[in-house]
């Protein structure tokens, strides 16, 4: 329940910023008016962040899979921003270094799947329970190089539980 209640807000504001970059009218039928509140805060520090930078949207929310690593994921945002090519990211919860290791997952699907080379990393993190309306902008024209070091990683331990996995308890011989 305590899940629910600190995600649901965050949920809501990554779809009503989706649906004013696409366009759509949002249906926010299914969700509690405490939430949708806390969810605007975060949307409006969105919408303050978007006015004061010149955003082209091109690919939103795609979702992407690459073929050479055998992974998939759904970028935020690539667009433009004041003419770079750009991956946006939003949180509305706290952010953690692994997020380079997000963008450079990112990175990668986006230039096998849209042959785009990125040359900024936007990451907004719009508080969706917060009195004031605010946003906290940080952008990198590259990742760090240990971003591309611990996404190899992660995808080494991946692949080794799996292997794992089919040797496991579940499959083995009890003795």
């Amino acid at each position: 329940k305590i899940y629910d209640t600190a995600t649901i807000p965050g949920t809501i504001a990554h779809y009503l910023i989706e649906c004013h970059l696409k366009g759509i009218e949002p249906d926010l039928s299914k969700y509690k008016k405490d939430d949708i509140d806390k969810a605007e805060n975060a949307y409006i520090g969105f919408l303050t962040w978007q006015k004061n930078w010149n955003v082209e949207p091109v690919y939103i929310e795609p979702n992407l899979v690459s073929e050479d690593y055998q992974y998939g994921g759904t970028p935020d945002l690539i667009c433009k921003v004041s003419g770079k090519w750009a991956l946006v990211d939003w949180k509305t919860g706290k952010i953690y270094e692994t997020i380079f290791v997000q963008l450079e997952a990112y990175r990668r699907l986006i230039e096998e799947n849209c042959s785009i080379k990125l040359e900024e990393y936007h990451v907004l993190r719009i508080p969706k329970n917060e009195d004031v309306i605010t946003f906290h902008h940080h952008v990198w024209d590259k990742l760090p190089r240990t971003a591309s070091i611990a996404f190899n990683s992660a995808l080494k331990l991946y692949s080794c539980e799996k292997e794992l996995k089919k040797g496991s308890i579940v499959t083995g011989k009890q003795i």
